[in-house]
């Protein structure tokens, strides 16, 4: 069984996947080893809100592994939603909308204070 952070680089490295630095995430992330990261720095009594593993970068992930080396008495939940599957119900859903996106485009805008902030999500 995957014991380490390690084990866990070991098997992820035998894929073959190119690897995709961690550049424009929303997270402050660490780097434990390898293509190893923390996922959520956050205090676990924080909800984490959906996660589109950085699609509003130009080259996101196609693939994510998930390890726990320390399993959380209650909840450490990760949710993960498929933008396509957003996509799609949004476009048989309200089409206009879409529409609208598409031919105009859409622009995310970050606002975020100086330092990091420990205890947001």
């Amino acid at each position: 069984p995957l014991q380490t952070a390690s084990h866990f680089n070991d098997v992820v490295e035998a894929f073959g996947y190119d690897e995709l630095p961690y550049v424009g995430g929303a997270a402050p992330r660490t780097k434990v080893i390898g293509r190893v990261f923390t996922a959520n720095e956050s205090p676990p009594d924080q909800k984490i809100p959906f996660h589109h593993e950085m699609a509003q970068v130009p080259q996101f992930p196609s693939k994510l592994f998930f390890f726990c080396e320390i399993e959380p008495a209650s909840g450490g939940e990760t949710p993960i939603v498929l933008s396509h599957v957003v996509y799609d119900r949004m476009k048989n859903r309200y089409p206009d909308f879409v529409d609208k996106l598409e031919k105009f485009g859409l622009l995310y805008v970050r606002v975020l204070g100086e330092d990091d902030n420990p205890n947001s999500p």
